[in-house]
């Protein structure tokens, strides 16, 4: 069940973005999301306070097939896989501090965020045996590539939003169009979603989807420029008729 959390949140995420982009609003939904992180990284860093956060070793355990306990043991920060995902961004965020712009190196993050981690947080599936990372996309950037690899992928995030909301209006004429642009927009939302749990762009059965999304975007912008020329020159020859 763990590994569907994600998948819960991400609809209702989705469902938002949808409003969002009906409204015109991608813009201040993007900058909101902005100075939600730049809060919540001041408030974690100042005085420690992510300290607070830190999980019982005894209590935090894996509740196995009970839904409520499972839950309810997510937002007590009792449950293992959430809390040793906690474990793994606090040391990405020392790795972050340690080399801010060039960070630890592409693939580097397994091998090395071990002597960031705080004892405190430790989970008894710390010792990584699947070798996993950060669990975190934006947090895995920052820490292996540094903060320029992350300002460009948040521009890549942030460009594709603004494309999707541009084509969800310019494509109402053309309904089939206009639903294409909304299930893409949509799905790359959903994996967009995922990212702040997980590192799916660097799997091959889902990153390949998220690039196909961009891909189908694009595609999308040259279909709706045929549509409205074919329009144009339609017209013209109507006018030329008349």
């Amino acid at each position: 069940m763990s590994y569907t959390r994600a998948s819960w949140l991400s609809l209702p995420e989705a469902a938002l973005v949808y409003w969002v982009m009906r409204l015109r609003l991608t813009r201040v939904l993007l900058l909101g999301v902005a100075l939600g992180v730049a809060g919540a990284t001041v408030y974690f860093v100042s005085n420690e306070n992510f300290m607070r956060f830190r999980p019982n070793f005894e209590k935090t355990i894996w509740h196995g097939g009970n839904l409520a306990a499972h839950l309810q043991s997510t937002y007590k920060f009792q449950d293992v896989s959430g809390m040793e995902r906690v474990y793994r961004w606090v040391a990405a965020a020392r790795m972050i501090a340690d080399k801010p712009l060039t960070g630890s190196g592409p693939s580097t993050f397994n091998p090395t965020y071990k002597r960031y981690t705080v004892s405190s947080f430790r989970t008894y599936v710390s010792a990584n045996h699947e070798g996993s990372t950060a669990h975190n996309y934006f947090l895995l950037q920052l820490a292996e590539q540094g903060i320029p690899a992350f300002a460009l992928f948040c521009l890549l995030v942030g460009t594709t939003l603004l494309t999707a909301e541009r084509l969800y209006h310019a494509t109402r004429p053309y309904p089939e169009l206009h639903r294409v642009v909304l299930v893409v927009s949509l799905s790359f939302v959903i994996i967009l979603s995922h990212l702040f749990l997980n590192e799916l762009v660097e799997n091959d059965k889902v990153g390949s989807i998220f690039f196909v999304t961009l891909a189908m975007l694009i595609r999308c912008g040259t279909w709706l420029e045929e549509a409205q020329a074919t329009e144009v020159s339609a017209a013209r020859q109507l006018t030329g008729q008349a």
